[in-house]
This record gives structure tokens, sequence and C-alpha cells, in this order.
């Protein structure tokens, strides 16, 4: 789990460390579990906390999904669920409304 700060250079390097870490899952056919947590989700430093503890919890239940039944993350899919804060909701007309991030 990676808490990067909210500077356009840490987004932008996230990003390249996710497309780097598909890229790695496509190449090896194994899954890698990728929790990042920006700093300006929350609005403190007790909040960051949480938000990380909670979306690496969420992330470690998907993974355990993954590995008993996958069919089960399959259901939930456009459903707007989100790891961490609440969800969204399901996507309507193409687009998912009130995304935090």
């Amino acid at each position: 789990m990676a808490c990067l700060a909210p500077k356009p250079v840490d987004k932008i390097s996230a990003q390249i460390a996710s497309t780097g870490l598909m890229q790695v899952q496509l190449m090896t056919g194994k899954h890698i579990i990728e929790v990042f947590v920006h700093e300006d989700e929350a609005r403190d430093s007790k909040e960051l906390a949480w938000l990380s503890d909670r979306r690496a919890r969420e992330h470690a239940l998907n993974a355990y999904h993954l590995v008993r039944d996958p069919a089960y993350l399959t259901r939930f899919a456009g459903q707007g669920l989100r790891q961490g804060f609440e969800d969204v909701g399901p996507v309507e007309g193409g687009s998912v409304g009130g995304y935090r991030h």
C-alpha cells in the first residue's frame, strides 16, 4: 500500500506505477493487489489513517473473493462500490456521479 502526496507529480507517479502493475499482471497472469491512498483524499491525518486502513481491508476482502469465488465480484461490477469512502451507486446513463476523488 502506498500513501501518496497530493501534488500532480505524485498522482502522475501513482498512475505510472499502477499501469506498470497492470503490465506485470498481464505478463505473469497473476493478480497484484494495489492500494493507493492520496493525502488529499482525507481532511486530516486521523481520517487518512482510517481511510488507509479501511481501503487496505476492503482490497484484502476483494482478494479473498478473487481466490475463493471470482463470480462474487462480477455481481458487483458497475455498482459504484468504493474501497474506503462511501459507495457512489450504480452507473446511470454511462457515468458515475458523486465520486469523491
